[in-house]
């Protein structure tokens, strides 16, 4: 049931995306406070009248034609909305005027991404070039202010899968698996992007990406966040779910309890019984090695353990309905997991994007005193105290290395606020 519930609140936060509707939002807000559990029932009724009274006067108060945007949801001859996201404020941007790669990073010249990689150039981190205190660094300030790296939209260790994903997958039979995932953390890994977390509003600001759209599919982020089973454009809710790991159901789904385990894999399901595969899948996610997310202050993953982990989420064996235990020995795991990570290499070793300077203590802005008083209308003010010299550079910004250590300096970075 909870896949069915959770398929049709995407299609309502969709609705709400497209088109802001109090109703809407209301029940939005009664599925996010009921949990869909057994022995629940009264909450779970609670909320369905809720749902009930909130649609009844839906139909009763809305003007048909005030929310015709919402059209192409239904008819698929019409063209699909454009969600346009509210534009981050310029204040909340840092302004990035000059990146020198650290040596050995995937960055070509010009702040170009790698070849190959799609790249997320709309949401790039400028801010209006008039509006920004004058830098005294070489760079051509002129040039689009975002950062070297470039904003990956799709992690360039990662592939798309050759078949789709599909809204209500796995729990009708594995209702076992479904349970321990409902009270498992990969199920809300969507959420902090979704509801605007501020250490992810930081990463995403500093690597580049508009906080608003962070959610969205065709981010890099929900290729680790989420399981994108509806078009890429549209905000993800569902976090790491059966497809994310297992592999995309679209072709497997139906056959795969009539063709086997290897007729399954051939039809996209992933053959996590091979220790190989199982790390290569986990690494995917839980080894970083974008320069410009690390840069960012998102975390490497170096000290993931598989094997600990593989305990630490068992949904499978036994237990959980199946014929066999887990084939896989801890130091299969751990020796796979080792070959993945020298596959693709130690995480750059990169200097942190700093954090936007407070305006006081940007280059050529005045500082002003910390005794001046406020001035009142229609009143003299007492005359201030003579502010501080200009600073004639940036003021430097501490920032901790993302794995814990201070950084050798290899990237100098000089970064501003728009007043």
């Amino acid at each position: 049931m909870s896949d069915r519930v959770g398929a049709a609140i995407d299609e309502l936060y969709y609705l709400n995306d497209v088109i802001p509707i109090p109703a809407v939002g209301e029940i939005i807000e009664l599925f996010d406070g009921v949990e869909l559990k057994p022995n629940n029932a009264r909450s779970l009724l609670d909320a369905a009248d809720g749902v009930q009274a909130a649609t009844r006067a839906f139909i009763a108060d809305t003007d048909p034609t005030a929310i015709g945007a919402v059209d192409p949801l239904w008819n698929p001859d019409l063209e699909p909305p454009e969600i346009t996201a509210a534009p981050t404020p310029a204040s909340a941007l840092a302004r990035v005027t000059e990146v020198t790669a650290p040596a050995g990073a995937p960055a070509p010249e010009g702040g170009d991404p790698p070849a190959g990689i799609p790249t997320g150039g709309a949401d790039a981190v400028t801010a209006p070039a008039e509006s920004a205190a004058p830098v005294p660094v070489s760079a051509d300030v002129s040039a689009p202010a975002r950062p070297r790296y470039g904003v990956l939209t799709q992690p360039p260790w990662r592939s798309v899968p050759d078949h789709d994903f599909v809204k209500v997958p796995c729990g009708k039979c594995h209702t076992q698996q479904q349970s321990w995932w409902q009270k498992d953390t990969h199920k809300g890994t969507a959420d902090p992007l979704r509801n605007g977390d501020p250490e992810a509003v930081r990463i995403a600001t500093l690597y580049g990406i508009d906080p608003a759209n962070m959610a969205r599919g065709d981010q890099t982020c929900m290729w680790c966040h989420g399981t994108i089973v509806a078009a890429p454009s549209r905000k993800v809710r569902p976090g790491v779910g059966c497809q994310r790991c297992h592999g995309a159901g679209a072709d497997y789904l139906e056959p795969h309890e009539t063709v086997g385990y290897d007729g399954s894999v051939a039809l996209g399901l992933t053959p996590l019984k091979t220790a190989e595969v199982r790390a290569q899948t986990c690494a995917g996610c839980h080894y970083i090695t974008d320069p410009g997310l690390i840069a960012a202050g998102h975390a490497t993953g170096e000290e993931f353990d598989l094997a600990e982990r593989m305990a630490a989420i068992e949904h499978w064996g036994v237990a959980f309905g199946r014929d066999q235990d887990d084939p896989l020995s801890d130091g299969d795991l751990q020796a796979a997991h080792a070959a993945a990570l020298a596959e693709r290499g130690p995480p750059p070793d990169v200097e942190p994007i700093p954090e936007a300077p407070p305006p006081a203590a940007v280059a050529g802005a005045a500082t002003p005193s910390a005794a001046t008083p406020a001035v009142v209308a229609g009143a003299s003010p007492e005359p201030a105290e003579a502010a501080a010299p200009a600073s004639t550079g940036a003021t430097p910004v501490a920032v901790t290395s993302p794995r814990g250590r201070e950084p050798a300096p290899r990237a100098r970075v000089a970064a501003t606020r728009p007043p």
